[in-house]
């Protein structure tokens, strides 16, 4: 990857495999169906179908003869007409129940299924399938025209069919002029299929959210609960046993055989044919058609070379499928064992209420504890059917990949100039076994010095990450017997499975491919992805912007023999502060609960969210994420809710004058970017800054205009709360929201230096986390060295006075702004020599 080269794609021996896979994407849910569905009916044996073909044989004329009455109702009724009857009417039935049966049966997947929520998920594809209706419609003549014009040419078929293309692509956004539905004609759409799905298959119901916690909102009252559509017992027992490939909801975005189309200008990469819903580029915060509209064209007008020259080099990144890996999990899964993070397929017994109980008994002791352990274990089962079909989803694709020699992954951004895959049931940027499974298609041969790299990884995998190299890798070779032994047997040998789900699978392929290692020694060609990640990098962001060098010891940018650990740092603190308070009740039982020393699993997640614009709230809510977890025992969780709520509330004000105590520089920076970003937005326009990797970064949030809609749904009036945007610019929001964006832009603009620097130097395999970087084990040297250089680079220029700037020209020349926080005396050229930074 010292210069990305691309061949022209018609030239690639996969390119017509990879037509019929974007095709595909579009296709499999709706044609593919169709027509095994009306093979089906021809030869009148249904028994020929899978389950979900026969379920969706069952109901999608009922659904789409559903349809066809309602609007033959709402066409003819007199008065105001439903806002959704000229939409549902750009489209066929068939096609608009297919589309809602599939979002449905998808969102079953997902743990919240919210009605509005599932119907802007229908009313979004029902756009795109009408979007894909008049292209149908208007296309094919101007296809013709175009293939005579090449043939006068003497243009050869390939040509001409990569022409096609290109002209689809301008033609659905500037020649038709399509102009998107509204919000709310998506949501009305959307409402009314659901409404006749409801209606015609008998199969689902609306509720509210059982599960819903209730949160305050602005005005300080309690928002209302929400509602969710629910599936009877009939269909989930059906969904447990039955369910396969086939009723998954096809991913609409797959990653690629070739490598991805080269984004050149913000509307034109990953994908090449018409058959995929092309994305934007940039996923940015501007919703409302008009604002949409203005980005769309500013981001054209731009030009950001290093930004697509770092993008195409990432999407270009081939992998492929760690086959032992897969092999192991497919063994766990298909004998329902739940081990390593992979949720049980079948579902948990809940506990009969015992027959001596009775209504009478309600409040009793023994009731409640045995209400508990059934509303637990029925939690516990919701839970795993949204689990177990996410799991599979990415376990078949996975197989589904499993013999291509390599494939890619399709990137976007987002608003800040993060990067993220297209595809998401399977990614790099996925949960551990995603990680696990995935490994780059092109190693490269290590030699003893790269090979320390594999043994540092795998301590790494197993939380043997807060002490110095040498450790980790003399942790690791003292365990070469127990390394073998578990390649040799993985689903026998289980002792790479953890108390938790983090890791499981990283750490399998880590200790595989030690193990090859220690058979085939010098010359191994070594493809695992090595992982190193920044020690809190926002805070390491915010202090080099500052040169503050109690912050950047804390985190790292300063050499050290040992890394540095914020999280214990500053959970010696709270420790220090419980002492302080004793003998104060609670301060003596979290003392109890800490064994009389606070971990750092307890503060990590709050330290970790400082720089991201965190809140008490926040904190609240982690403390007692982690409580659930770490307290068998009842110490503090077995209190009554009032003071047990009480008692975190505790915790959660210790934690927050530690965390803010232990990065006082940092609190300092966000503050002023948030009194800049005040004044800049009193004139109601985008705020923009430039990152030095020459991203645009483009800040707009919108006022929200709280509504309701009133609507029938299965038979029962009911009232949704909507918030949609406005054209105009929530100030509060824009302040709120400067900090952690602006800290997101600076790890995204480090995080392009350095892969392009990478790639200068050679490595021509790359992943990424947002802040976790990562390579072949034969290159970690370089990049290594890769990450230092972008990370001073970033900080050569003066980011918080161009960010100044960037606020004056937005507010104008009158308007004042808070002077630029003290510097300190930090030497930025130490980050090149500290061993830790990335660790």
């Amino acid at each position: 990857m010292n210069q990305h080269v691309e061949i022209a794609a018609h030239l690639h021996t996969r390119w017509e495999d990879q037509v019929a896979l974007e095709e595909e994407m579009l296709t499999e849910g709706k044609k593919r169906a169709q027509q095994r569905i009306d093979k089906a009916k021809e030869k009148q044996d249904m028994t020929r179908l899978r389950p979900y073909r026969s379920l969706v044989t069952e109901w999608v004329t009922p659904v789409a003869d559903g349809l066809k009455d309602w609007i033959t109702k709402a066409g003819t009724k007199r008065g105001v007409k439903p806002i959704a009857l000229p939409r549902l009417q750009e489209l066929d039935p068939e096609v608009a129940a297919l589309v809602a049966l599939r979002a449905i049966l998808r969102m079953m997947a997902i743990e919240q299924r919210h009605v509005l929520a599932i119907a802007v998920e229908i009313g979004t594809w029902c756009e795109h399938e009408a979007r894909c209706k008049k292209w149908k419609e208007e296309e094919p003549e101007d296809w013709k025209k175009t293939a005579a014009h090449y043939a006068e040419r003497g243009s050869n078929a390939a040509h001409q069919r990569r022409s096609r293309i290109s002209l689809f692509n301008k033609y659905i956004w500037e020649k038709i002029g399509w102009i998107e539905w509204t919000e709310t004609d998506r949501q009305r759409v959307g409402l009314e299929l659901i409404n006749i799905v409801i209606t015609k298959t008998r199969r689902f119901y609306i509720a509210q959210d059982p599960s819903w916690v209730p949160k305050k909102g602005k005005s300080y009252g309690y928002m209302k609960r929400p509602y969710i559509l629910e599936a009877d017992e009939g269909l989930l027992t059906w969904i447990k046993t039955a369910m396969d490939g086939e009723l998954v909801f096809a991913p609409t975005y797959m990653p690629t055989l070739i490598p991805p189309l080269s984004w050149t200008g913000p509307r034109d990469g990953g994908y090449y044919t018409p058959f995929v819903k092309p994305p934007f580029m940039i996923r940015f915060k501007a919703n409302h058609q008009d604002q949409r509209q203005n980005a769309l064209e500013e981001y054209e007008a731009l030009d950001m070379p290093e930004v697509y020259k770092a993008l195409n080099r990432v999407q270009s990144t081939p992998w492929k499928i760690n086959q032992r890996v897969l092999d192991v999990a497919k063994y766990f899964w298909d004998r329902d064992l739940a081990l390593a993070g992979i949720p049980h397929q079948e579902e948990e017994n809940v506990e009969e209420r015992p027959a001596h109980l009775t209504d009478e008994d309600k409040g009793t002791e023994e009731y409640i504890a045995w209400a508990r352990r059934a509303s637990a274990a029925r939690a516990r089962n919701a839970q795993r059917i949204s689990v177990a079909m996410s799991f599979e989803r990415t376990l078949n694709m996975a197989v589904r990949f499993s013999k291509e020699p390599e494939f890619f992954f399709p990137h976007m951004l987002d608003f800040r100039g993060r990067m993220y895959p297209i595809p998401s049931d399977l990614s790099p940027q996925g949960a551990d076994f995603h990680r696990g499974v995935l490994t780059f298609s092109r190693g490269k041969p290590i030699d003893g010095d790269d090979a320390q790299w594999l043994a540092i990884h795998l301590a790494n995998t197993f939380g043997v990450d807060k002490v110095a190299y040498d450790d980790r890798v003399a942790w690791t070779t003292e365990r070469n017997d127990m390394w073998r032994s578990i390649a040799a047997d993985p689903t026998g040998d289980r002792r790479w499975i953890g108390d938790d789900d983090d890791d499981n699978w990283q750490r399998l392929a880590a200790i595989l491919e030690w193990a090859r290692w220690l058979e085939e020694g010098e010359g191994m060609v070594s493809s695992l992805p090595i992982r190193v990640d920044g020690t809190c990098n926002g805070i390491q962001h915010l202090s080099a912007m500052v040169l503050d060098e109690k912050g950047a010891a804390s985190v790292n940018l300063i050499p050290g023999d040992k890394p540095n650990d914020i999280y214990q740092d500053v959970a010696d603190k709270v420790t220090e502060e419980l002492f302080h308070r004793m003998p104060d009740r609670f301060a003596g039982l979290w003392l109890e609960l800490f064994d009389g020393r606070a971990k750092r699993d307890v503060t990590k997640r709050p330290v970790m969210i400082l720089p991201y614009g965190g809140t008490k709230n926040a904190y609240f809510r982690y403390t007692l994420e982690w409580l659930k977890k770490n307290d068998p025992d009842g110490i503090i969780k077995g209190l009554d809710r009032e003071d047990r709520n009480a008692a975190i509330t505790y915790l959660t004000d210790i934690l927050w004058v530690s965390v803010s105590g232990t990065v006082t520089k940092a609190v300092e920076v966000m503050t002023w970017l948030k009194d800049c970003a005040k004044v800049a937005s009193k004139k109601g326009l985008p705020l923009w800054w430039r990152t030095p990797a020459g991203f645009y970064v483009r800040q707009f949030y919108a006022k929200m205009q709280d509504d309701q809609i009133k609507t029938n749904l299965d038979g029962q009036t009911i009232k949704l709360s909507t918030r949609t945007e406005t054209k105009e610019l929530d100030t509060a929001s824009q302040a709120r929201g400067i900090a952690p964006n602006f800290v997101h832009s600076m790890d995204a603009a480090a995080l392009m230096l350095c892969v392009n620097i990478a790639a200068d130097r050679g490595v021509e395999s790359f992943t990424s986390i947002h802040d976790a970087y990562g390579t072949v084990c034969a290159d970690m040297w370089h990049l290594e060295a890769s990450i230092r250089q972008a990370f001073i680079w970033t900080y050569s220029e003066p980011v918080l006075e161009n960010f100044l700037d960037a606020c004056r020209q937005v507010a104008g020349p009158r308007a004042e702004f808070p002077p630029l926080p003290s510097f300190g005396n930090l030497n930025l050229e130490d980050v090149a020599s500290s061993l830790y930074f990335f660790a």
